[in-house]
């Protein structure tokens, strides 16, 4: 009789330990699963100026007295990141002054007035904004042959070619004493996915 009611205690405390095992190991599963979710659901970072590099993208067809040029930004980091909203830009001649254009942003009949959308950048993959303008008409033409880009909130600027295409539109200018303002300013698009949205 002793040796039952021993047994019977044993095979409680076996059961009760199974049940307690049972229940620590559903938290610890559901804590791994909310840590897990609350990883995935952490959006990505915005992208640093030092994991861009600045380029140009392909030609396109010009309208008729338009200068211009897509630019594009490639992750060179090692995780996905953001961009949202306008670039700030300013141009340089050969002598290394800043051209003192105007700036506009997606107001011109040159591109689309659609509004800034957020790009998710993958490591590898390149978004884009455009620079389109008047050409010069009167005034005196003074070329654009660097750019430098501010990306939204950036402290640090990139620095690039300002045109590939000099030959095909794609070279900006200055045009120095023009009456017509319009001859003096460039309008800015926002930073978009693909190029097929300016």
């Amino acid at each position: 009789m002793l040796e039952e009611m021993i047994g019977d205690s044993n095979m409680r405390m076996r059961a009760t330990d199974y049940r307690r095992l049972a229940i620590a190991l559903c938290l610890a599963t559901l804590m791994s699963l909310s840590s897990t979710v609350a990883h995935a659901s952490t959006p990505p970072p915005m992208c640093a100026t030092e994991n861009l590099s600045l380029g140009i993208g392909q030609k396109f067809s010009y309208m008729t007295q338009e200068q211009g040029d897509i630019y594009t930004l490639t992750n060179r980091g090692k995780v996905a990141c953001i961009l949202y909203g306008y670039p700030r830009v300013s141009y340089y001649d050969k002598t290394k002054h800043v051209l003192p254009f105007t700036y506009t942003q997606s107001s011109s009949i040159y591109m689309t007035h659609n509004s800034p959308k957020t790009v998710l950048l993958v490591v590898g993959a390149r978004a884009f904004f455009f620079v389109a303008g008047s050409t010069c008409q009167e005034g005196k033409p003074i070329e654009a042959v660097k750019i430098r880009v501010y990306l939204p909130n950036a402290k640090q600027p990139l620095i690039g070619r300002a045109t590939a295409y000099p030959d095909t539109g794609g070279a900006i200018y200055f045009c120095e004493g023009a009456l017509n303002h319009y001859q003096r300013q460039l309008d800015v698009s926002p930073i978009r996915a693909d190029i097929h949205s300016f």
